[in-house]
């Protein structure tokens, strides 16, 4: 699912959600948020803001349990995201402080231990593919 902010005739941001699965399976619907961009000239006016809003309003409309995203903690902690850890949730990236979650339903949630699965599009984002 993706959603764009325009400026008159103009696109000035885009954000993607994307589907992500679980090892163990779960049959749970959830999302990766990524990626997000804003133009320059536009930041620090709301439009990421508003863009993540309206798309964690459009992903729990389309059934979505929850959202991921691997990002800035200090920037999304602000849009209500968490440390995805506080939930048990893992990534396949190793990384902690940055992968953070918004539950969007609180009483489905995949078990702790679960290990979070981007599509494979993502798979350059693993640190073994970062030099590449």
């Amino acid at each position: 699912m993706s959603l764009v902010a325009a400026d008159e005739d103009r696109i000035v941001g885009h954000i993607l959600f994307s589907p992500v699965t679980f090892e163990p399976p779960v049959a749970v619907v959830a999302l990766g948020l990524a990626p997000m961009a804003v133009l320059p000239g536009h930041e620090k006016h709301g439009v990421g803001r508003r863009l993540v809003q309206n798309g964690l309003a459009e992903c729990h409309s389309r059934g979505a349990c929850l959202v991921v995203v691997l990002g800035d903690p200090g920037y999304y902690g602000r849009l209500g995201f968490e440390r995805a850890s506080r939930h048990g949730l893992r990534n396949e990236f190793g990384v902690e402080e940055s992968f953070m979650v918004f539950m969007l339903e609180s009483h489905a949630h995949p078990l702790p231990g679960t290990i979070v699965k981007y599509a494979p599009e993502f798979d350059g984002l693993a640190p073994e593919n970062r030099d590449r």
